[in-house]
């Protein structure tokens, strides 16, 4: 029991930390994604390219409202519409970069396309949080 509340207060005690939010939303955005990318392609017979665009679309809105609100606790509404158009700029040049890197494990690498959009996420997670950061900032 001692183990739990101890974890329990860790636990609380990181998510008052900017980078871990990040993550922890992150993450929850990556299952999402991850979720619809398998599913479409492997039971809805999609092409794992389509497929992962269709899932950046639903978990972009996942990751939006929780990075703005949560993670940089940005709550101002009259800059709503601003952080929007910059965020979506910002996860438009990230699909392009996640469609190129995929592309490149999956044909070239010969890598499994979940575990090379995994790889490709890690690539692209220190600039997203850098970029992020600023956009929430403003």
């Amino acid at each position: 029991m001692r183990f739990l509340a101890g974890s329990a207060t860790v636990f609380m005690r990181l998510q008052g930390s900017t980078p871990v939010r990040f993550v922890i939303v992150g993450l929850t955005g990556a299952i999402v994604d991850s979720t619809v990318l398998y599913t479409l392609t492997e039971y809805a017979e999609v092409q794992y390219l389509r497929s992962a665009a269709a899932a950046f679309v639903l978990s972009y809105w996942v990751s939006f409202h929780f990075q703005r609100s949560w993670t940089f606790r940005n709550k101002s509404r009259r800059r709503v519409s601003q952080h929007l158009g910059l965020h979506f700029t910002l996860q438009l040049v990230n699909l392009s970069l996640n469609t190129a890197i995929l592309y490149v494990l999956v044909e070239y690498a010969e890598m499994w396309y979940m575990i090379a959009q995994w790889v490709t996420w890690g690539i692209i997670a220190v600039w997203t949080f850098i970029a992020t950061r600023w956009i929430f900032s403003h």
